[in-house]
């Protein structure tokens, strides 16, 4: 429905389809901590001293940068929490936590009752034993919070089924999921078989990865919608879709 005609996307397209397809709006950054930081909180990452991604303190400081989001900024999960809602955050945070900052706050501590992430946050999370796992092996050193291993292209049904539990313990109460996918972010994992359909449709063999991923998450994210229909969620649920910071490097 966004015009790409080289893979189908089936399930996001239901939802601008069957929703509201927002084309014009600002983004208030153009990298990851720094737009998850506006996007949670609503305000200018700037004014919270959020300028790129979150790195280790010496980048951070030469930067003039925050090593994380402050817990005391409003924010969206904390509104709904404070509203009757149980909240849970899964999947990619990179708002604190990873590389050398082994102290910073829980996304617990920012209004979720329940909190999973990756290597890029602490308390209970997965590390990717295949891509960027430098990374990884310096999250698992830090401690704070229990953590396994696993391959980034199960990580987004991993994430959808944590949410589908979390949503069936919580169904007869309001509920809140913030559910951050690493699909789209390189670098690529689809996994062979989504490769296989794909290849030869993108301009290079990494926007073949690229194009392979985006199908394997709208299937995944398929599932997670079909399965909320069977538990009789998704009447009375708004989901909210949007994509990371743009389109991959030529």
């Amino acid at each position: 429905i966004m015009g790409n005609r080289k893979v189908q996307t089936p399930n996001v397209d239901r939802i601008a389809r069957e929703g509201v397809l927002m084309t014009q709006f600002y983004d208030p950054a153009p990298i990851c901590s720094a737009s998850r930081a506006g996007f949670f909180t609503g305000r200018f990452p700037a004014e919270m001293n959020f300028l790129s991604y979150i790195s280790g303190r010496e980048s951070n400081r030469a930067l003039g940068q925050a090593d994380w989001l402050d817990p005391k900024q409003p924010n969206i999960a904390r509104m709904l929490k404070n509203a009757g809602y149980t909240t849970a955050h899964i999947g990619k945070w990179h708002l604190g936590g990873g590389r050398d900052i082994g102290d910073a706050p829980r996304p617990t501590t920012y209004g979720f009752d329940h909190s999973f992430t990756t290597f890029e946050g602490l308390g209970p999370r997965v590390l990717v034993s295949d891509e960027e796992r430098d990374l990884a092996e310096q999250s698992g050193k830090l401690g704070n919070g229990p953590t396994f291993w696993e391959i980034k292209t199960k990580l987004t049904g991993l994430y959808c089924d944590m949410a589908v539990d979390f949503v069936a313990q919580n169904a007869d109460k309001p509920w809140f999921v913030n559910l951050w996918l690493n699909d789209v972010h390189d670098p690529w994992a689809p996994g062979d078989d989504a490769l296989s359909e794909v290849m030869g449709r993108g301009e290079s063999s990494d926007d073949d990865r690229m194009l392979a991923t985006l199908v394997k998450m709208d299937r995944t994210l398929g599932r997670l919608f079909e399965r909320l229909e069977q538990m009789g969620e998704m009447d009375n649920t708004l989901v909210v879709y949007t994509s990371d910071n743009g389109p991959p490097p030529l």
